[in-house]
């Protein structure tokens, strides 16, 4: 008698496990079932193939032993997660698998075990999951965070040595952020609440209230940027000065919307200017002072050879005078310094014209009956080293001019002597009887020698020559 029912050796685990199986080929992790004591006992189709093994070769190994080359941190994590498992709790770790080529797949693994009704486990599921690009992101994402914290420290550090710090206005909600250098600046906490612009105009000093305002409304009207130092008054009192630099963003129909910028704190630079200042000005007073003595003692020595002239004979007189001319040359340099603001340059026009007039003052009566004597031009600025040579030989050179051009007196007409001023040179010249045949021979008075001598020092060359209409001209090229 034949039996037509479904024979009965068909065993139901069989169908579950091979449901399971189909179950776990189908998802996209990678699943293994191991028993209580942590031996693969199945396992999906794909475990393996990241280590380049088959499937079948996972079986009967340990999950902290499988066939596999993998880092021995990872081999010491999995047991430790086991452990955990078979103590009946959930447990992860990161199983780092080294493929043929050398590349490392991390696979994040999870083990939850499965209880049997006496709480006992009876089988562990081991799941994974490839989470090598996402721990590589994690990686890159953890050191730009570190870079970017290494980087705004370095910014700090810089803003707090240089005491300048940067700030942000938004324009919209009327708030100002400030850096953590802008609070020291302003002796608050940086862990304030942003300012709003108000708030801002108030610690600025009410004297420069104004000025900062015009210029943040210009940049806002023209989008130029900005700079102004203006001050501000500290809650404790104290006034700081700053340095503001602004720039203006605009929005997409050329609306204000942002002002970005820089404050520095320039009270040190400012206390050291207000010093350099008061230096320069006592320094400006004590050589005034110095070319004001100078002057009264070149004058007084110029009245004692004047004293000592009076009973002297014709020929010592005239030798005393020449010496009064030329120590006068070297006071009025000194006059010029003491009476102008300009005390390392002076404007030989000044000069020249004023010994131009002591000279015919001096002389004209003794030799010339009627003397012009023109200064012209300009352009001839020197410093007080190269000035007092300059003056020295134009004294002896007009001197000479007036006691030998003009052997008559200068005749019924007016003599006439012109000095010509240059940016780089000087020329005198006479309409007197002009230079002697032997000029070059017999040119060895104390004053040509003079001449000469100061036209080395100033490493100058100087010319003698007869116009074609006659007389003398004298040039110095400095």
């Amino acid at each position: 008698m034949t039996d037509d029912t479904e024979p009965a050796s068909v065993d139901a685990d069989q169908i579950e496990s091979e449901r399971l199986r189909q179950i776990i080929d189908a998802i996209a992790v990678y699943v293994c079932i191991l028993d209580p004591q942590g031996r693969v006992i199945q396992l999906d189709a794909r475990t393996g193939q990241t280590a380049g093994l088959s499937p079948r070769s996972f079986l009967g190994h340990r999950i902290d032993a499988l066939p596999f080359d993998c880092s021995e941190r990872s081999r010491a994590n999995a047991r430790v997660a086991l452990a955990q498992a078979q103590r009946g709790e959930h447990a992860c770790f990161d199983l780092e698998v080294v493929d043929r080529p050398g590349e490392v797949s991390v696979i994040e693994t999870s083990l939850r075990p499965i209880l049997a009704c006496d709480g006992r486990v009876r089988e562990i599921v081991a799941a994974g999951l490839d989470v090598t690009q996402r721990r590589a992101d994690e990686q890159r994402l953890r050191e730009s965070l570190s870079q970017r914290e290494f980087n705004e420290a370095r910014l700090a550090d810089a803003q707090r040595i240089a005491e300048v710090g940067d700030w942000d206005w938004d324009i919209a909600t009327d708030t100002v952020c400030w850096s953590a250098q802008i609070h020291r600046i302003f002796a608050r906490e940086p862990h304030d609440a942003p300012v709003t612009y108000d708030e801002f105009l108030s610690m600025v000093h009410e004297d420069d209230r104004a000025a900062v305002i015009a210029a943040v409304d210009h940049t806002l009207e023209t989008g130029e940027k900005f700079h102004i130092e203006h001050r501000i008054v500290r809650p404790a009192g104290e006034i700081r000065y700053l340095s503001d630099h602004g720039e203006l963003t605009r929005d997409g129909q050329g609306q204000p919307i942002r002002l970005r910028g820089t404050a520095q704190d320039i009270t040190r630079q400012k206390a050291v200017e207000a010093q350099l200042r008061a230096s320069l000005s006592e320094k400006d007073a004590l050589l005034h002072e110095l070319h004001h003595r100078v002057k009264n003692n070149l004058q007084v020595v110029a009245s004692l050879l004047y004293l000592q002239a009076v009973d002297a004979s014709d020929d010592l007189r005239a030798i005393l005078d020449e010496c009064r001319g030329r120590i006068r040359s070297m006071t009025l340099i000194h006059e010029q310094l003491y009476l102008s603001g300009e005390l390392s340059h002076i404007d030989m026009c000044g000069v020249l014209t004023q010994l131009s007039e002591e000279i015919v003052r001096l002389y004209a009566s003794n030799y010339v009956h009627d003397v012009d004597i023109q200064v012209l031009g300009s352009g001839l600025v020197l410093e007080v080293e190269r000035a007092i040579p300059v003056a020295l030989i134009a004294n002896e050179i007009l001197t000479n001019a007036l006691k030998y051009a003009y052997p008559d007196g200068g005749g019924p007409g007016k003599a006439g002597i012109r000095v010509w001023v240059g940016p780089d040179s000087l020329a005198i010249e006479d309409d007197g009887v002009g230079l002697p045949a032997d000029f070059e021979s017999a040119s060895t008075s104390l004053g040509l020698r003079l001449v000469r001598t100061l036209a080395r020092q100033l490493d100058a060359e100087i010319e003698f020559s007869t116009p074609a209409g006659g007389g003398t001209a004298i040039r110095l090229y400095l």
